[in-house]
């Protein structure tokens, strides 16, 4: 697998002026950073202002939902799950999508992952009723499916481990989220191969009325044609 770090660029939010760093990983382009936009009802961990220019903002599911900036979206399950293919399966990916640095010891072993993306996961842990906690130990980001009534998606790394796991949480809890940007080439190939369907009906209608009446154009003719031949003949 080939490391893509060289396909890097940045995309300001026009609704703040914020610059962020973005990387394209075989056909997605997400952000290489945490979501800082100060949307209403979004925390910032400790409640403290100082860890928003790190780890970004926290949200809940809700304003996840909406948060993104136009052009771009909250991740599905399955735009999570096409990552994680992407970059070598669940087991290794967290490895891979790990930052080099931030990340705690676990038994005396480095959390850190190798980046080999640029994707730059933080251990930004997460919040819930005014509570925080797992800085330094994981990270977790909500994915746009829902899970039951109350419960969402969300997508977790850990300090522990190489693996990225996906897990369900109450609507309520409080983390990160990673926008992904709308696939607008696709949408547009697809809106193209429309537009042709619809002009090869239209233009193949037409076509084919006007073959018809070509043809029919023709039977007269044979018919005239033969009407004349007979009466050539009876008036010889």
């Amino acid at each position: 697998m080939q490391r893509k770090k060289n396909n890097m660029n940045t995309f300001t939010d026009k609704r703040d002026g914020k610059m962020y760093r973005t990387v394209k990983i075989g056909e997605q382009v997400w952000l290489a950073e945490n979501l800082a936009y100060e949307a209403k009802g979004s925390k910032c961990y400790d409640n403290d202002e100082s860890n928003v220019e790190k780890y970004g903002r926290l949200y809940n599911w809700n304003t996840a939902m909406k948060v993104c900036p136009k052009g771009w979206h909250l991740p599905s399950h399955e735009e999570w799950q096409t990552l994680l293919d992407f970059v070598g399966g669940k087991e290794i990916s967290g490895k891979k999508l790990k930052t080099k640095s931030s990340w705690n010891k676990y038994k005396g072993k480095s959390g850190n992952g190798t980046d080999d993306f640029g994707f730059s996961a933080l251990p930004c842990g997460g919040g819930r009723a005014g509570s925080f906690g797992g800085v330094g130990e994981f990270g977790s980001w909500w994915s746009s499916n829902k899970f039951g009534n109350y419960n969402a998606y969300n997508w977790v790394m850990d300090y522990s481990c190489k693996i990225v796991c996906f897990h369900y949480s109450a609507e309520d809890y409080l983390f990160s989220v990673r926008c992904i940007k709308d696939h607008v080439e696709k949408q547009g190939g697809q809106n193209d191969k429309k537009l042709c369907r619809a002009v090869d009906d239209t233009f193949g209608g037409l076509y084919r009325e006007i073959e018809d009446k070509n043809k029919a154009i023709a039977k007269k003719d044979a018919e005239l044609a033969e009407l004349k031949r007979k009466l050539e003949k009876y008036e010889g």
